[in-house]
């Protein structure tokens, strides 16, 4: 067996010397490993969008904050056109050594300075340091050091920045790494911080650089998030620019493919077309990974001798652990065709409101669901937004979803989201950051996809939420994706998110003492479907349809400012209609049938209800005050006439288990129901 070799050369390695000064040290050059060249269309001399920036602001800035994903390898493509892949740090080092930069220094807080290879860099620092000192002041020059303050992010290494920044013998690059470590809060950092960051603020006001030169000095900050970094230091300082390192895009993920995929396990009988093919589902599943994520899922899928052709299974084992999808069961697709009578059996009345919701589980099913996106596999796998009265049947359809999907209920994760109704309620749902009480607990969405990947997420009543909270959603909508308190990815790229509402069914009225009111807006007598000609039910059902749709959108685009959250559910809206009397007595059938069936099985008694203790029923259940309430309220009819009076039936009788009960009628009291038999 020929052993495969990796295409693209992975050029990560730093030799760290920690010293505050030189000292003999053995030279460790990197390996000299050949690179390949790589098919790949550019547009400009660098790949990226971000990459052409530094090359632009190198020219004209004196301070770049890169920010992002900075921990992340780069694609690196030198002037020859040779492709590896390196280390932001090492991008940098071979980029600034390209245009002209003969000394570049690295420092964080924890090593000092460090540089490539050896010492010798690092000698020419420390002149470069002595002869910016000749341009500094007294006051800069006693302030050097701090006395008592020995970390290494001190009075003596910013000094040592701020001369070398200062110098005009030689153009030098200083890089300080992990930046976002420095300190501990940058919306309240503490004094001597405060002092640490002037002083490096004073590097970045004036170009400095040698005579006659192309290339200045010029400083670099490489941190997780621009905010770690206060912000006075670089808003307002035209000197200073931010780039932002953003996760590898589509033609990234491409040449990264392009390059491996002779070191993934071969798969029997591929022809070119299906290379091609393979390659395309490869980048569309693996949207949002890092290119660490990318080297990850290779090694995983060698190891489990996973080919590009079943990238599906890989991208899976890589974010679950399993490669078992019950989105992808063959079962599951045969009985799509049946979807609609399968959840017409448990909500009734809800015709409409169905077959729009099968539409979009179809979608779903067959992977289908935001395929005009170029990001649709990292998607979740569907979106619902259920609209309409209470009690008419959206979280029972949510259930009914999970059971048909996933043959349990128990796989709708519900939220109600009147719980997070408060802005800090984020860190409750995500999870607290480091250092916050419930840390360690993490959030309550984000563990309980990570415990079951595949599942039902209901967002009951969502209008609760807190705005912000709201904002939370449109990674999750987008990217499938979510960084949790505790710095894990957390994917939601096999959940099926339903959101629930009641807007457009009541508007907040103001008196004229100030007191806000609710009133209703749609009514159960004018908007209801209890009309026998179809062609008018259809007509009163489109009315009231867009009366809650309009009031939707107000509230998402005018309301509370959020139009990207409405846009991104699409057109995913679907509007439960109040019940009518036939969907009620269907609803009391299917009631008094479970009850029925828990009594034989449970107490081997059998239940008889004759038709004219039906019809009793069915008289309470059209009264205003139970089939306004829908669903709730007929469960409140069926409490109050079956079960209760049952209960007082069997005390009266002696009755426990073993018998049949036939009952004539039911009759109302003072004291409640009774049966009749």
């Amino acid at each position: 067996m020929v052993e495969k070799r990796d295409p693209i050369t992975m050029d990560d390695g730093f030799d760290f010397d920690e010293t505050k000064a030189p000292s003999e040290v053995e030279e460790k050059p990197v390996e000299d490993v050949p690179e390949v060249k790589i098919k790949a269309t550019l547009d400009s001399r660098y790949p990226l969008k971000w990459q052409n920036e530094i090359d632009l602001h190198t020219k004209i800035n004196t301070t770049i904050i890169l920010e992002g994903n900075v921990n992340d390898k780069q694609i690196y493509i030198d002037k020859d056109n040779q492709v590896a892949i390196k280390s932001t740090e090492k991008w940098l080092y071979d980029y600034l050594h390209e245009i002209g930069y003969n000394t570049v220094i690295f420092f964080n807080h924890v090593q000092g300075f460090y540089w490539k290879k050896d010492k010798s860099e690092y000698e020419r620092f420390l002149k470069l340091v002595k002869s910016g000192e000749k341009n500094m002041s007294e006051t800069e020059l006693s302030n050097n050091s701090l006395g008592s303050d020995t970390s290494l992010f001190g009075g003596e290494s910013i000094g040592d920045i701020l001369a070398a920044m200062r110098n005009t013998k030689e153009a030098v690059a200083v890089v300080m790494t992990d930046v976002s470590r420095y300190i501990s809060k940058p919306d309240s950092i503490s004094d001597l911080d405060h002092y640490r960051f002037s002083r490096l603020s004073l590097a970045t006001k004036h170009i400095v650089g040698p005579a006659k030169s192309e290339i200045h000095n010029i400083l670099f900050l490489i941190t997780e998030k621009v905010n770690d970094i206060p912000a006075w230091f670089y808003l307002s300082n035209p000197l200073v620019k931010t780039i932002t390192v953003p996760l590898p895009d589509l033609n990234i993920r491409k040449m990264y493919i392009d390059a491996y995929y002779d070191n993934f396990p071969e798969a029997e009988g591929e022809t070119e077309s299906d290379i091609e093919k393979n390659k395309e589902t490869f980048v569309a599943y693996t949207d949002n990974f890092m290119i660490v994520d990318l080297d990850s899922l290779r090694n995983l899928m060698t190891n489990e001798n996973i080919p590009v052709s079943k990238i599906a299974k890989g991208v899976n084992k890589f974010k679950y652990g399993t490669d078992e999808n019950p989105w992808e069961d063959e079962n599951l697709r045969k009985e799509l065709s049946n979807i609609e009578d399968k959840l017409k059996e448990r909500v009734k009345g809800q015709d409409a409101a169905i077959k729009k919701a099968s539409a979009v589980i179809k979608s779903a099913v067959l992977g289908l669901a935001g395929l005009q996106h170029s990001s649709s596999k990292s998607k979740p796998r569907g979106i619902l937004f259920l609209a309409g009265p209470t009690g008419v049947g959206k979280t029972e359809l949510a259930k009914a979803i999970s059971e048909w999907l996933f043959k349990t209920e128990e796989r709708v994760i519900r939220f109600d989201m009147s719980e997070y109704s408060q802005s800090h309620t984020d860190q409750k749902l995500l999870g607290a950051p480091p250092g916050y009480v419930g840390y360690e607990q993490g959030g309550q969405l984000t563990e309980a996809v990570k415990r079951n990947p595949f599942s039902v997420l209901l967002f009951d009543e969502i209008e609760k939420a807190h705005p912000t909270i709201l904002d939370k959603f449109l990674q999750i909508l987008e990217d499938g994706r979510m960084t949790d308190g505790k710095g894990e990815t957390v994917y939601f790229s096999d959940t099926l998110i339903i959101f629930t509402s009641n807007l457009g069914m009541y508007e907040e009225v103001r008196d004229k003492d100030g007191f806000i009111t609710k009133k209703e807006t749609v009514l159960y007598d004018e908007d209801g479907c209890n009309e026998e000609d179809e062609s008018k039910s259809i007509a009163k059902y489109d009315s009231y349809s867009k009366k809650i749709l309009n009031a939707i959108n107000y509230y998402f685009t005018i309301k509370i400012e959020r139009p990207e959250i409405k846009n991104r559910i699409g057109e995913n809206f679907v509007v439960f209609d109040f019940i009518s009397y036939d969907a009620a007595r269907k609803i009391a059938d299917k009631q008094i049938d479970k009850i029925k069936f828990n009594l034989k099985n449970g107490k081997n008694i059998i239940l008889n209800l004759e038709d004219e203790a039906k019809n009793d029923i069915f008289m309470e259940l059209i009264k205003d005050e139970h089939i306004k309430q829908g669903g709730r309220g007929v469960g409140n009819v069926i409490e109050n006439m079956v079960i209760r009076p049952l209960s007082d039936y069997l005390v009266n009788h002696m009755i426990f288990d073993n018998a049949t009960i036939n009952i004539k009628s039911i009759t109302k009291t003072k004291g409640g129901f009774v049966f009749n038999d």
